[in-house]
């Protein structure tokens, strides 16, 4: 096996074997990988077995394995996820199908409910955001400032953990499983000072911050174009409930013409669902160029 004195190395060389696969698969390699690596690094400099950091690294990643190895597993299930996404996947159909087929989707009333979430979700996670800097920044110069501001930090790791797996329950897009630890070994002020060089913690915190204006965009176009839809969608109805109360609550324009905006009302609506799934899906790729980045 080849000799590793940093665990750094063997990262590199697991990501490097890991090259191709799913994102939240190589994050969650690289999670198990850390975990059981700097668990047995500790345990063995605790116990005396290893007179050094660095002949811990060794010992520690030659019980964890060869990284082609432990990649092997990994891809593994990414070979599995990957078929059921495709078994997943609705075969080509004609234009109307397609067309309409998009009311039979389950995945398209999921996408919706989703981007509905963004909206209290962007106004909690902007809350807490700018209430966070500002107390932290106002209790600075405080002995409290300094360790609040540590945990604030900290917290952005559960918080996008948590949005991740809402992702993918709700879009169907893979995430890692575990809370993505942002620092490594040492004394509690080197982990934190890893932790702040991480790019990660800032994509995060950028990635909840534009869930505020994406949020109220999503809701606005949704809600729009959906009442509008059903409004239109409504208008025989309404036409027919004029006549027997003998008062006018829609508009007055004759029968056809009713019909008329009921069909676009129902050609607005398919729109609006369709419309629903091209901003999740592009939604989904931003969580994962910001909640995944390494």
């Amino acid at each position: 096996m080849k000799t590793y004195k940093s665990l750094k190395h063997y990262y590199t060389d697991l990501e490097l074997a890991l090259e191709g696969a799913d994102p939240a698969i190589v994050a969650d390699a690289l999670d198990d990988a850390e975990e059981f690596l700097e668990e047995n690094m500790a345990e063995q400099i605790s116990s005396g077995d290893a007179p050094n950091k660095k002949e811990a690294a060794r010992k520690a990643c030659e019980a964890y394995g060869e990284p082609e190895d432990v990649a092997k597993e990994y891809l593994k299930q990414d070979k599995s996820w990957k078929k059921k996404e495709k078994k997943k996947e609705a075969p080509k159909e004609g234009l109307l199908k397609s067309t309409f087929g998009v009311y039979l989707m389950g995945r398209t009333y999921a996408n919706m409910l989703y981007l509905f979430l963004m909206f209290p979700l962007g106004i909690l996670y902007f809350t807490y955001i700018v209430t966070g800097i500002s107390t932290c920044a106002g209790l600075v110069i405080t002995v409290v400032g300094i360790p609040l501001g540590i945990l604030f930090l900290l917290s952005f790791i559960y918080i996008g953990w948590f949005h991740g797996r809402m992702t993918e329950v709700l879009l169907g897009i893979r995430m890692p499983k575990k809370r993505r630890k942002m620092y490594g070994t040492g004394t509690a002020w080197q982990k934190f000072k890893t932790a702040v060089k991480n790019p990660r913690l800032y994509s995060t915190v950028l990635y909840l911050f534009l869930m505020f204006p994406l949020g109220i965009f999503y809701f606005c176009v949704l809600v729009t174009f959906l009442s509008v839809a059903l409004a239109l969608i409504s208008a025989p109805l309404l036409y027919v409930i004029s006549e027997s109360i003998d008062i006018q609550v829609g508009l007055p324009a004759p029968v056809w013409f009713q019909v008329l905006l009921s069909l676009l009302g129902f050609v607005m609506l398919t729109w609006t669902m369709h419309l629903s799934n091209i901003m999740a899906g592009l939604h989904g790729k931003l969580t994962v160029a910001l909640l995944l980045r390494r």
